[in-house]
């Protein structure tokens, strides 16, 4: 009879229809023990952690709090400092993705290798149970430490050493030392033989002179030592006769023996004295000017709070800040090589004038600023003084000699102000030392604070006056003495001001140039005269002053060819006035832009002719178009016969450079008539014109309305 074989069905076992049970199946058959989370809830465990560890389930089920798990292995001592360094340290590892591995004893016994790794923001750990081999592995050092000292290849080992090694018995009697140990203190080593005491050789160490005696007595020294060796584990570092430095480590075993060992670190120590060293010159470079050697505006800084907390009307104190005038031409005309060695000389200067106890420090490009214990007032401007007068003397550098001008202001403190508050009284000084025209000293006081809000109000209408279209040209014409029409007009500003009404150039033209306004009020002008000539026929030109200040340091020639663009005026239409005090400087910069408007075919002028340094060099080096005589020469013509013969002698003087004469300031009849006799061919003045608004003048002819 045949019988039909089927197959048996599976036994009843876990769904494993999907991955994720698969995966899960695969996790709980684990010998180690899994744990992944993401710094706050475990997402993935096996029941292995609860086996191993000896955690509650509810700790380490998915969606757990980690903070429980950490929590209850911390409160059985699992985690050094607690959960509230544990919980820390594991989330910085997490942000930082370190992994690592690391062992745990868990209580009672049991060994645990715990190994964690980061990826993709999760922390994946596992744990194995390592009891087993470590006790094995113990077991194993134990006999090979215990085989190792019945060998004599120990010994050798030992006695090759360069280190000084010193094997004591529990009884601190000394078993063996090598050759290093014994050379270190050759008096005692006569008596380093197996059996003697520690205590022993350090008497005779004590006998032979070897103590530090300006710290112990001999017998304290020794007790020391005896009580140091037996704590077992102590570190200690000293320096022998021969100059050498030694670390002292004493080791007890667990048999109650003690290896003493004196490493030499003689090479580390050099170093770490080194590295100090190198320490300190770091901090000192880095408080440090490269340039003048001076204290930098770091150490500035720290010296200011620290001296202001401690001044007092009995100890004032003064903060003098010295900023250098005219110091910009020197690196212009010479180039900045020149422009650092005056830096160089005038540091020199400034602390061989000051007190030994005085700071003083370079804290911008130009600008240094010293502070000094003073008696009063008085003591702190009679300083400033000899520190102002220390920057003006002249600085002989290769073949050049240069000289510049300081600008000084003063602050002090007798314990009522902070240190911030001690920079900015001196600050607004030096600002109203560079206003009041430079080259001088201002200490701070009330009135002076009261003059810098003025200054700082002015500062402010200044800008909103250019902000809200407050300035106005009038224009002056000038005549041509020959024909007896009108050949040009100078431009010149007003400040139409809302509550003081319409303001003439010198009320408001010094300060905007104390406070560097000028260039942006030079290039309104510009721009405006340009824009109301374009219309104006008959080829008359207008004439524009410029600032010594904007032709020396502005960029004037990018606003006039900026201003000729905007306008569409041809460059012939305009001339740029130049005083003779701006002429004089041999600044490049100057230079370049003279020859830059002249290339532009702008024509230029030179406007108060005669007064103060006139030079014929310029006169030749640039071919102006124009020279303006001085009003203060027309006034006195016919009067004063030298003021007539000035006028002559410029007259003769332009008609040789083919340079055109205008007469200035011409007020009366009497004037003009000597000025026509004298064959002078311009003019301008109230007699022909007062000036006016652009409004005033018909744009057909270019003649007043």
């Amino acid at each position: 009879m045949t019988r039909t074989l089927r197959p048996r069905a599976a036994p009843a076992g876990p769904d494993i229809s999907s991955d994720l049970a698969v995966f899960q199946l695969a996790v709980d058959v684990m010998e180690q023990a899994l744990l992944v989370h993401d710094g706050y809830t475990i997402l993935l465990s096996n029941a292995r952690i609860g086996d191993l560890l000896g955690y509650p389930p509810e700790l380490f089920e998915v969606g757990a709090s980690t903070d429980r798990f950490i929590e209850f292995g911390a409160s059985r001592g699992d985690y050094d400092g607690g959960a509230t360094l544990a919980l820390p340290q594991m989330r910085e590892k997490m942000h930082r993705c370190e992994d690592y591995v690391t062992e745990r004893i868990i209580p009672p016994d049991r060994i645990v290798r715990v190994d964690c790794r980061h990826r993709g923001g999760l922390a994946v750990v596992t744990y194995t149970d390592v009891t087993t081999a470590r006790q094995a592995e113990e077991s194993v050092a134990a006999a090979q430490v215990a085989a190792a000292l019945s060998q004599r290849r120990l010994e050798e080992a030992i006695e090759a050493l360069d280190d000084c090694f010193g094997l004591y018995d529990g009884d601190e009697r000394l078993v063996l030392a090598n050759s290093a140990y014994r050379a270190l203190s050759p008096l005692v080593a006569p008596i380093m033989r197996p059996g003697t005491p520690y205590e022993a050789l350090l008497r005779r160490a004590v006998e032979t002179g070897f103590w530090p005696e300006d710290v112990l007595t001999k017998e304290e020294w020794v007790q020391k030592r005896l009580e140091v060796f037996r704590e077992g584990d102590v570190d200690h570092v000293y320096k022998v006769e021969d100059g050498r430095w030694l670390l002292s480590r004493d080791r007890k075993l667990p048999g109650g023996e003690r290896v003493s060992l004196r490493i030499d670190i003689t090479t580390i120590k050099e170093r770490e004295h080194e590295l100090e060293r190198s320490r300190k010159e770091i901090e000192e470079l880095a408080q440090t000017d490269a340039l003048t050697g001076l204290r930098n505006r770091r150490a500035f800084d720290e010296n200011l709070m620290a001296r202001t907390a401690s001044a007092s009307k009995a100890n004032p104190l003064a903060l003098i800040l010295v900023d250098l005038d005219r110091f910009k031409p020197v690196n212009d005309t010479h180039g900045h090589p020149i422009g650092d060695a005056l830096l160089q000389t005038l540091a020199r200067r400034f602390r061989f004038t000051l007190r030994d106890d005085a700071v003083v420090a370079r804290i911008g490009g130009d600008e240094f600023a010293i502070l000094a214990d003073v008696v009063d007032r008085a003591d702190a401007t009679a300083l400033a003084d000899r520190l102002r007068h220390a920057a003006m003397q002249e600085v002989s550098l290769d073949t050049v000699a240069v000289s510049v001008g300081a600008s000084v202001g003063i602050a002090i403190a007798e314990g009522e102000k902070s240190g911030s508050d001690l920079l900015i009284a001196a600050d607004k000084a030096l600002y109203a030392a560079k206003a009041k025209g430079r080259d001088r000293c201002e200490i701070f006081d009330r009135a002076l604070a009261d003059e810098n809000e003025q200054l700082l109000a002015l500062e402010g209408e200044l800008r909103e006056a250019l902000a809200a279209d407050q300035f106005v040209l009038h224009y002056q014409p000038l005549h041509d003495l020959t024909t007896e029409e009108i050949c040009g007009y100078e431009a010149l500003i007003r400040w139409q001001h809302p509550k003081r009404g319409l303001l003439m150039p010198g009320a408001f033209v010094p300060q905007a140039e104390a406070i560097g306004l000028i260039d942006a009020i030079g290039r309104w002008v510009l721009e405006r005269a340009a824009r109301d000539f374009v219309n104006v026929s008959g080829g008359l030109s207008v004439s524009v002053n410029v600032s010594p200040l904007h032709l020396a340091m502005g960029d004037l020639v990018a606003d006039v060819t900026e201003a000729l663009r905007l306008s569409g005026l041809p460059p012939d239409r305009l001339e740029i006035e130049f005083t003779e005090s701006a002429l004089l400087s041999e600044s490049c910069n100057v230079h370049a832009a003279l020859d830059a408007l002249r290339e532009l075919g702008v024509r230029l002028v030179v406007d108060d002719f005669g007064t103060g340094y006139s030079s014929l060099a310029y006169l030749v080096k640039f071919p102006f178009s124009k020279i303006k005589i001085d009003q203060s020469f027309i006034e006195d013509m016919t009067d004063d016969r030298r003021a007539h013969d000035v006028i002559r002698s410029i007259l003769n003087l332009s008609q040789a450079l083919g340079v055109t004469v205008i007469a200035e300031g011409v007020e009366t009849e009497a004037q003009l008539r000597q000025l026509v006799d004298d064959d002078c061919k311009a003019a301008q003045g109230y007699l022909l014109g007062r000036p006016e608004p652009i409004a005033r003048i018909r744009p057909d002819q270019g003649q007043p309305g």
